[in-house]
């Protein structure tokens, strides 16, 4: 990998240093942070003397009276605002959307590691900075790793060692499409097996024993694992359907209709709570909290990489 840092910045002046730092925390906030966006201009269509006419009003006019001349003739109308529903009138409604929506978010994330989508994982990650703080709060340590992959893979990194960093986030054990996981998650599934194995010799502990059962661990465990999921011939099932259970809950979400507005519902364990966790996010403390850990992973780099 080369270095990130360029000679010349390396050789310059405290000045010169932290104008480059500059540089690449802007590059990260203008990647990572979306500003609001312009008010949209708004349609409305008038029926005058038999005819439907279609006016587009400019933004700033949303929810005033103004005067439009159609055909020479002058019409005073009121512009109206968007009808938008009060969700915290409706505790319930609030809280099953919020649930349905970051829902897909981490069903959309898991499609697109299983099948290797680097692209949609970049773009979820961005996603998942504000969602992660609003489940949480500006300490939340899964909002300050997306910060920091995101600045190294697409500000620092050139695009053929982005691809190689995100591509290692991966790993496919059997090879077949769809089927990748997270590299981290499978370590830490290995490393589990290994300490059930070396549990398992109990007083003969020695370095020699543990070494050779680590070794050996993963391939009993293959083996262990292909006896136990085959089939046995049994007259009755060994698991209880869930189909009563499916059944019950089908016949209680008809009953409470969470996706139904009706003013008045509220849930006490969860007053006031947002429909749109990312939405209620507030956008200039995200922007002060992307800047500040986006700054800290761009010093950590530039301060290791002069080490080297």
């Amino acid at each position: 990998m080369g270095s990130l840092v360029p000679e010349e910045v390396k050789t310059s002046n405290t000045k010169g240093k932290k104008q480059w730092l500059q540089e690449q925390v802007t590059k990260v906030v203008d990647t990572l942070f979306c500003p609001y966006s312009a008010p949209k201009d708004a349609k409305i269509y008038l029926w005058r003397s038999g005819h439907l006419y279609c006016v587009t009003v400019p933004s700033k006019d949303v929810g005033k009276t103004i005067d439009l001349i159609i055909n020479g003739e002058a019409v005073r109308i009121r512009v109206p605002e968007d009808c938008k529903t009060d969700e915290a009138e409706d505790g319930v409604f609030s809280y099953s959307l919020g649930i349905v929506r970051v829902a897909m978010d981490f069903i959309m994330f898991n499609d697109a590691i299983k099948s290797g989508d680097i692209d949609m994982i970049t773009i979820l990650m961005k996603r998942f900075i504000p969602l992660f703080i609003g489940l949480s709060s500006y300490k939340s340590k899964y909002a300050i790793e997306c910060v920091n992959f995101l600045t190294k893979t697409e500000c620092l990194l050139l695009d053929f060692e982005s691809a190689r960093v995100k591509l290692g986030l991966l790993v496919n054990r059997k090879g077949r499409p769809g089927k990748n996981k997270p590299a981290d998650m499978e370590q830490e599934n290995n490393i589990r097996l290994v300490k059930h194995v070396i549990r398992g010799l109990r007083a003969g502990k020695s370095d020699k024993a543990m070494l050779r059962i680590s070794k050996a661990a993963p391939v009993i465990s293959a083996m262990v694992n292909g006896l136990e999921g085959s089939k046995t011939h049994k007259d009755r099932h060994s698991r209880k359907s869930i189909s009563e259970d499916i059944s019950r809950l089908g016949d209680a979400i008809r009953k409470i209709r969470p996706f139904n507005y009706q003013k008045g519902r509220q849930m006490n364990p969860f007053k006031k709570i947002s429909s749109n966790v990312i939405g209620a996010v507030n956008k200039d403390k995200l922007k002060d909290f992307i800047i500040r850990h986006s700054s800290r992973a761009v010093n950590k780099l530039a301060f290791d990489d002069n080490e080297d």
